[in-house]
């Protein structure tokens, strides 16, 4: 039975939230101090922020390292305990066994390449013309991280790639994780007592935080296998892991695109059609295999 002197989830919800944008304030307040140390480009940090180039990519790091830490993990996390007197460790099952993080890691890479065409469909959408202003908005948003995400990943020695599948893979798979499914998942199933309306909507919030609408598609399908796992597994660890796969495989393409081995523009080509239809069969079997692993008695 529900404790009834239970806080809201509402609340909960609503202070975890307020708790994360003091985190993000802190934590990118001090990401900017640490990235100013590491900084040893030409010209004043802030003039290298605004046009961003290779001296500042390190710096950068710092920034959305530290920031992620502090506004998804520490001072949200902080609120949640505090609010709830659980311990952290109540998002992670014991025992999860290997074999089954090598089935989620497949499962993620799969799903990358079919999500490839969902990626382009949404690259290329147009919009009605009521929609104009925010069109362009948009466009302009997506040039800016454009340029943004070609600085932090256009890496010039193995030990920036490695820096980067650290902050961009891992810390990034497991502060988002834990903020989104952990954190917000969980109160929004509690609140709307229906895991597949949290599920979405943590995915809908998940996807456009990122302030990319020509992303936003497939990157809500991406959190809402994320969520699915979590509810499924019960264990925060299996959406960390797919995560932070999904990110370093991403990582890892676009490297080996920039030195010119693959035959593919992965920036504005999805896979090829009997690449995608493969890996769509396969993704349908790993979700079934991933669900029944959970659920052995369903036929």
């Amino acid at each position: 039975m529900e404790n009834e002197h239970e806080k809201s989830p509402w609340l909960v919800l609503i202070l975890v939230l307020f708790g994360s944008g003091v985190g993000v304030v802190f934590g990118s307040g001090l990401g900017g101090f640490v990235a100013m140390q590491l900084y040893q480009g030409e010209g004043s940090f802030q003039q290298a922020v605004a046009s961003p180039s290779d001296a500042i990519r390190v710096p950068l790091y710092a920034i959305q390292g530290i920031t992620a830490l502090f506004g998804m993990v520490v001072v949200p996390g902080l609120v949640w305990w505090r609010l709830r007197q659980k311990p952290i460790s109540s998002f992670f099952a014991t025992g999860t066994r290997w074999p089954l993080f090598l089935l989620v890691a497949f499962l993620v890479i799969a799903f990358a390449v079919v999500d490839t065409v969902i990626i382009q469909w949404n690259k290329n959408l147009s919009l009605p013309s009521l929609l104009r202003d925010f069109e362009q908005w948009a466009q302009a948003q997506e040039q800016v991280l454009e340029r943004l995400t070609k600085v932090l990943v256009d890496f010039a020695n193995p030990g920036e790639f490695l820096l980067g599948l650290l902050v961009i893979g891992v810390v990034a798979g497991l502060a988002e994780e834990f903020f989104f499914r952990g954190l917000i998942q969980t109160e929004l199933v509690k609140a709307t007592r229906n895991p597949h309306v949290a599920i979405w909507l943590t995915a809908i919030a998940f996807s456009a935080v990122h302030l990319q609408f020509y992303g936003f598609f497939p990157r809500m399908l991406l959190g809402a296998l994320f969520g699915y796992l979590y509810w499924w597994s019960g264990d925060l660890w299996i959406p960390v892991l797919a995560h932070t796969v999904n990110n370093a495989f991403s990582l890892v393409v676009v490297y080996i695109a920039s030195q010119r081995t693959l035959p593919l523009d992965v920036e504005n080509e999805a896979a090829p059609w009997p690449a995608v239809l493969i890996f769509f069969v396969i993704t349908v079997f790993l979700i079934q295999k991933v669900y029944r692993t959970f659920h052995p008695r369903l036929p």
